[in-house]
């Protein structure tokens, strides 16, 4: 699987060694668990979970983010929230912020599918994503916001632009504007997340990649943003 997993996130780390270099990037920055407000965004699908019970095994519990897709629909009163529940350590809070969409990838290469252990035949990951992809391949009109679906909705307007794409899009397509979106959304909501201006926040935003071999986390980019507004790339080794 790794000849598939590569082929389209050329940069993919297995999430054990993503969890690794995450870890190390952030003891290298001065961040200490004890001391540090675990921040995950993820989908809401179960395949996720294992990911980030790993982090929690170093970093504590988390403060989730996420919904369908991995957006963020919880806005600035959720990060205020987090706020509120940050450690106040060294004077400054400080936050490991791991925010990510998902997809499958298929035993075939295929994306968008993926083997789930308790069931005969491939299905989709992102369910939600690919359900909005086929809507827009299929012609479909933006739908109304429907207060019984409102994730799925949310979801929908987010993602608004793409419905000028048309028949063409690809799940992969998706995939990356849900990435996007979720990396734009934190940082435009950061300031909930800092009022004080006295926190110090690595961001990771990415794919989390199913394969038949295990997970990936691939188009990857980690950020750390200090307590001045000052902002850093971090590189992740393979």
């Amino acid at each position: 699987m790794e000849e598939h997993v590569r082929a389209v996130f050329p940069d993919a780390l297995r999430s054990d060694r993503f969890c690794d270099a995450i870890d190390a990037a952030a003891r290298a920055a001065g961040f200490e668990p004890d001391a540090t407000l675990l921040v995950t965004g993820s989908c809401r699908d179960e395949l996720c979970f294992p990911f980030g019970d790993r982090l929690q095994e170093t970093w504590g519990s988390a403060f989730h983010v996420g919904s369908l897709g991995g957006l963020l629909f919880l806005g600035r009163t959720g990060l205020a929230a987090a706020h509120a529940h940050a450690p106040l350590g060294h004077r400054r809070r400080r936050y490991l912020l791991i925010a990510l969409t998902h997809v499958g990838i298929g035993a075939d290469g295929t994306v968008g599918r993926v083997a789930r252990s308790h069931q005969q035949a491939e299905s989709s990951a992102c369910g939600a994503l690919v359900a909005l992809q086929q809507e827009i391949v299929s012609g479909s009109e933006l739908p109304d916001l429907d207060p019984d679906d409102l994730e799925q909705g949310l979801l929908r307007r987010r993602l608004a632009f793409l419905w000028s794409r048309g028949p063409g899009l690809s799940v992969l397509e998706v995939t990356m504007a849900a990435r996007d979106a979720i990396r734009q959304d934190v940082l435009r909501l950061h300031p909930a997340l800092d009022p004080d201006g006295r926190s110090d926040v690595l961001l990771t935003t990415g794919v989390l990649v199913h394969a038949g071999d295990g997970d990936w986390v691939g188009a990857h980019e980690t950020t750390r943003i200090h307590p001045d507004g000052r902002s850093d790339d971090v590189v992740l080794g393979r």
